[in-house]
């Protein structure tokens, strides 16, 4: 992991609204609307998509860089999640019940959950892009940044990219890894147990 810059919450929705934009929803259009009016970001994002955004606590942002493979591997999923109504329903859930996004991948990949069907998803529209592309260079910066928050030390839960991120790691089966950008919010604590540790590395 390399900081490539501090942050902010309001970037960080800046850039989802960005996104949401292009999907035209109708029930974006209040939020789209003030906005391009000079409205916060931030607070539509609150409104809107409360769960988009990190833990109270984890009030400080930064943009790093991933460059590791294992790094993106070890992402977590929130807890929720692991067998919610969505991965029911996609028959993903887990057995036995992991959160890593690395074992998550394995079992799209050995489930055909990317080979089967037609499915109109986030996960499968940026699945079907990359096969296109060939390559996974370059594909989450900018605009695609996730955002993941800290748990603990070295340890992070995806808050908004899971989209992007499952397909990204499934398809480390099939691709050489290349480096990631993300949003990363954290509590003080943990920022500098992580400057101390890539200190240490360096």
């Amino acid at each position: 992991m390399k900081i490539i810059k501090e942050s902010s919450l309001c970037e960080y929705a800046e850039l989802f609204w960005n996104r949401q934009r292009k999907k035209e929803d109708p029930g974006d259009r209040d939020a789209l609307t003030d906005i391009d009016r000079g409205g916060d970001p931030r607070w539509w994002l609150g409104k809107k998509y409360d769960y988009k955004l990190p833990r109270p606590d984890n009030d400080i942002v930064s943009i790093v860089l991933l460059d590791d493979q294992k790094e993106v591997e070890s992402l977590l999923i929130h807890k929720y999640m692991v067998d919610n109504e969505w991965m029911q329903a996609s028959n993903l859930v887990p057995e036995p019940k992991t959160r890593v996004l690395r074992d998550l991948a394995k079992i799209t990949i050995n489930r055909g959950y990317f080979s089967k069907g037609c499915w109109d998803n986030t996960h499968h529209k940026y699945y079907r892009k990359w096969m296109e592309k060939g390559s996974l260079e370059n594909v989450i910066k900018g605009d695609e940044r996730p955002l993941i928050e800290s748990v603990g030390p070295n340890e992070y839960e995806i808050v908004d990219g899971w989209g992007r991120l499952l397909p990204f790691v499934a398809l480390l089966e099939k691709f050489t890894f290349h480096p990631i950008e993300c949003f990363v919010a954290w509590k003080a604590y943990h920022l500098h147990l992580t400057l101390t540790s890539l200190m240490r590395g360096s």
